[in-house]
């Protein structure tokens, strides 16, 4: 799909801008016809090529001759539009860093690029770039072409030590800097801590370069999809979170990483504090339960690993999420002195809560948190 450019009109509204170029529409009288939007239009009558308001070539603001193959880029003619005439330049189509090459039938596919390859860098290289067309999945095209505004790859929020993390290499879209920001390297940085706090990581371009910034705010809701932004800014998108404890060091986590799916799992003592969120709980009627301690507000499941110490056959506890009032979890307890434990994976509510209840007296219940997944 061409898109063209239109420049130097005396007609001004005739001009485009960067991000408003002349698209391919449709077809009339065997050629292919542009639109600005429906009262800029870039066409041809059989002979003659014209930038007009309407499908009519009276009235039209400029013409040139030209063949169905595609509109002449210069020698236009003013016909009733303000001197001078414009030129045209097709529009070019550029691979930012985040782009997917996914190849095509009609084009040899270049040596270095495989199917469902990430570009790490821009690049305007003709051999990934036939007829104005780049050959790549979830790309921003400077002529304001499909944008995956939600498109992330890579960038893991990484434990390094109860001082350090790092955010390895990737790519993301930035909806304040509207484009793909590319970090080309691992980034280790040694932040500020205060204790029990959860920290937000998250990409921004530094006038430029790709830049982590650590910060104490949240993100806000998702923009698009799943995406996220710091609140308040959007020039930054998030990329995870981490939290420091009561001696402000990094809680020691894993993270594992799948596009916009973070799974985090915790690597330390997990029957003490902040990981066990019920300790020896004995409501019989539901109970709210926080989870917000250990899981920060960006996840709503949580994994999750349950004990049930009552040694009465059938009894044990009931857990679901707030949002869901029949979905019940059951763990029941038996005559073993160590009753039962299970671990899996739980829903939460939007402010991370669940709710549980011991379905008789005796015996008490336990929850630990293990670890939890988000989308970002």
């Amino acid at each position: 799909m061409s898109k063209y450019f239109v420049a130097g009109a005396g007609d001004t509204a005739f001009n485009t801008t960067p991000t408003t170029p002349y698209v391919e529409a449709g077809i009339t009288n065997g050629a292919p016809y542009f639109q600005m939007d429906s009262g800029h239009l870039l066409w041809y009558n059989g002979t003659t090529w014209y930038i007009s308001a309407t499908f009519t070539s009276m009235g039209a603001k400029y013409n040139v001759l030209g063949t169905a193959t595609a509109p002449p880029l210069t020698g236009w003619n003013v016909q009733s539009g303000t001197a001078p005439a414009p030129t045209l330049t097709l529009a070019p189509y550029r691979i930012l860093a985040g782009d997917r090459y996914v190849g095509t039938s009609a084009h040899t596919k270049p040596a270095n690029a495989a199917d469902g390859a990430t570009f790490l860098e821009e690049d305007t290289k003709d051999e990934y770039v036939m007829k104005g067309r780049a050959w790549v999945l979830q790309s921003r095209l400077v002529t304001g072409g499909f944008t995956d505004t939600r498109f992330i790859s890579g960038l893991r929020v990484d434990y390094v030590s109860a001082t350090q993390i790092q955010v390895q290499s990737g790519a993301a879209y930035v909806s304040g800097a509207s484009a793909v920001i590319s970090l080309a390297s691992a980034s280790t940085l040694t932040p500020s801590r205060a204790a029990s706090t959860w920290y937000y990581v998250y990409l921004y371009n530094n006038s430029g370069t790709a830049t982590i910034e650590i910060s104490t705010t949240a993100p806000a809701a998702p923009y698009s999809g799943t995406a996220r932004a710091k609140t308040g800014d959007t020039s930054r998108r998030y990329l995870g979170a981490y939290k420091t404890d009561g001696s402000s060091n990094i809680l020691n986590f894993l993270a594992t990483t799948a596009g916009a799916l973070n799974i985090v799992m915790y690597r330390e003592l997990l029957y003490a504090l902040p990981y066990r969120v019920l300790s020896n709980g004995a409501a019989t009627t539901l109970t709210n339960v926080d989870l917000n301690v250990i899981v920060p507000p960006t996840s709503r499941l949580a994994t999750i690993c349950v004990t049930s110490t009552s040694t009465t056959a059938g009894n044990g506890i009931m857990l679901r999420s707030p949002d869901a009032s029949n979905n019940f979890h059951g763990i029941t307890g038996n005559t073993s002195a160590w009753g039962v434990v299970e671990d899996f994976d739980m829903p939460l509510s939007s402010s991370q809560q669940l709710q549980y209840y011991n379905s008789a007296a005796g015996g008490g219940s336990y929850i630990d948190v293990k670890g939890y997944k988000e989308e970002r």
